[in-house]
């Protein structure tokens, strides 16, 4: 994206089964400007399920 002018992280979220993690959530408020107009979008940036590949950075 372009033109970010700000982001907050609103929550994180993991999933542990049998003393392992299996998902991982993190859910950021994403500021930015489209065209004149500022805006502000809601994201889940990552959620990756465990089982299908692990978390990766």
């Amino acid at each position: 994206m372009r033109d970010l002018t700000g982001l907050e992280i609103v929550s994180q979220k993991a999933k542990i089964v049998d003393g392992e993690m299996t998902e991982f959530r993190v859910i950021v408020d994403v500021t930015f400007i489209l065209g004149l107009v500022l805006a502000t979008a809601y994201y889940i940036m990552a959620e990756q399920s465990m089982q299908e590949g692990g978390y990766r950075r």
